[in-house]
C-alpha cells in the first residue's frame, strides 16, 4: 500500500489534472473519490491517494496524516519522470520492518532491495 497526501481544491480540476494524468485516472476530482480519499491500483501497486483540501468542513481524513509526511503539490507528478522507464520497468515495493529507528536503505539492504530515492518524492519520504 502505498499512502500519498495532496492538498487540492476539489472545485478547480485544473489542480488535480496533472496527478490524474500522471495515474491515468479520471480527471475531475469529486468522481471516484470518498472524502478526499481516491484508491486505485497502479502499475500493480494499491495507491491509497489522500486529499486533505478543506471543503465546507467536510470531514476528510486528514487528521490520519502523519506529522512528518510532507504534502505532495500538484507539480510533483511529472510525467517526464517516467517517460524514459518502460511500465513493465516500473515498480514500486513496499517494505515494512518490524524495527524503529532504521533508515530506508537499511531496511530495503535487509530485504536485497535497492532504494529509488528519484521515486520518494511519490511516496511516503523516510525524513
Amino acid at each position: 500500500i502505498c499512502c500519498l497526501w495532496i492538498n487540492v481544491n476539489p472545485e478547480t480540476n485544473s489542480e488535480f489534472e496533472p496527478i490524474a494524468k500522471f495515474f491515468g485516472i479520471w480527471h475531475e476530482h469529486k468522481r471516484g473519490s470518498h472524502r478526499g480519499l481516491h484508491e486505485f491500483y497502479w502499475r500493480n501497486n494499491y495507491i491509497l491517494l489522500f486529499n486533505v483540501y478543506d471543503v465546507f468542513n467536510i470531514e476528510s481524513y486528514r487528521h490520519l496524516r502523519p506529522d512528518n509526511i510532507k504534502l505532495l503539490q500538484s507539480n510533483s507528478f511529472d510525467l517526464n519522470l517516467l517517460s524514459s522507464a518502460k511500465p513493465s520497468n516500473v515498480h514500486f515495493t513496499t517494505i515494512a520492518s518490524d524495527q524503529i529507528n532504521l533508515n530506508c536503505e537499511k531496511v530495503c539492504r535487509s530485504e536485497h532491495k535497492i532504494c529509488k530515492k528519484d521515486y520518494f518524492i511519490y511516496i511516503n519520504t523516510c525524513e
